[in-house]
């Protein structure tokens, strides 16, 4: 049986000019890729993201960029906040 490619491991959200470090588990299949995004907000702006895609950035192996949508998934009262990824192919 094969297994999709998956990713565990520091990557960056890139918003407009702001970066937002990220922890990020990621599958990858023939259709793109979905995964979760965890990290520590300071303020609510670390949370604006736009309706369209933007980059994420692979920090380990496979480096690279991937785009893709966030979306909130979770958010606890210390700040830590989960997101859903999902990679659209450009």
């Amino acid at each position: 049986m094969l297994q999709e490619p998956k990713y565990s491991g520091q990557a960056v959200l890139v918003i407009d000019s702001h970066v937002l470090p990220v922890e990020a588990t990621l599958a990858f299949s023939a259709e793109g890729c979905t995964g979760v995004l965890r990290t520590q907000v300071v303020s609510d702006d670390d949370l604006d993201f736009p309706p369209g895609p933007v980059p994420l950035t692979l920090l380990q192996e496979p480096k690279g960029e991937i785009w893709g949508t966030v979306s909130v998934s979770r958010r606890t009262p210390e700040g830590a906040v989960s997101m859903q990824f999902r990679g659209v192919r450009r």
